[in-house]
């Protein structure tokens, strides 16, 4: 049996592949919500919660991995966040 911080390992090297793919798969989108398990970026914009969350990943994975993709993932999708924020706030 795995002790915790493998098990804890595993699952956060899973969630960087995750991630990963998500913004291989559709760059500069943000994740809106799921339906049948895929993320959707269309239709009504009932919370934007998940934008940040895309972000403290995509700088959690890069702290933690030391890893440049994710780095530049995090720097750009924050400088879109802000002016999603800044838009809104017009």
């Amino acid at each position: 049996m795995l002790d915790l911080r493998e098990r804890l390992e595993r699952a956060f090297d899973f969630a960087a592949k995750q991630t990963r793919a998500i913004v291989e798969r559709t760059p500069n989108f943000f994740p809106i919500y799921t339906s049948g398990g895929r993320w959707e970026h269309d239709g009504e914009l009932w919370t934007d919660w998940c934008a940040g969350f895309l972000v403290g990943i995509l700088w959690k994975v890069a702290e933690r991995e030391n890893n440049p993709w994710f780095r530049q993932k995090a720097e750009e999708y924050s400088q879109r966040l802000e002016h999603k924020k800044n838009d809104r706030d017009v």
